[in-house]
């Protein structure tokens, strides 16, 4: 479904795509370095990991896999592919918590900056080049 989607979209349309697969676990990854350096009562807490980052963690658990397939089929874009690469590092140290508590919370802030950064460079500069040519 996914494959026969990708055939009727133009390239842009296809980078769009690709890009905002990435947006979610960028969001999560800004939200909790945030949340980590202002101080909050555990209510507050509670409440933006209940309402926000869960939700948002839930959407990234489909878009992360279809966002390395999409930077796979759209290699030609080299950033894609290093936003997947990206994007498998932090899950990794997600999973595994490697290293201290500050290396942890410096790689959520480094891969929300970067995130950010190559997503909105897609949509607010690069992708107005492709389309005018």
């Amino acid at each position: 479904m996914l494959i026969e989607a990708l055939v009727t979209k133009s390239p842009s349309q296809k980078h769009d795509l690709a890009y905002a697969c990435f947006l979610p676990p960028v969001i999560v990854s800004l939200i909790s370095a945030v949340a980590t350096v202002i101080p909050m009562s555990t209510g507050v807490a509670g409440g933006i990991g209940l309402l926000v980052l869960i939700p948002f963690t839930l959407l990234a658990l489909v878009s992360v896999p279809t966002g390395i397939y999409l930077s796979f089929v759209l290699r030609e874009d080299i950033v894609l592919p290093l936003l997947s690469v990206l994007t498998i590092l932090m899950v990794v140290e997600v999973i595994t918590e490697a290293g201290s508590v500050a290396f942890y919370n410096a790689t959520a802030w480094v891969y929300g900056a970067l995130g950010t950064i190559l997503v909105a460079s897609w949509f607010l500069v690069r992708r107005w080049r492709v389309s005018a040519t």
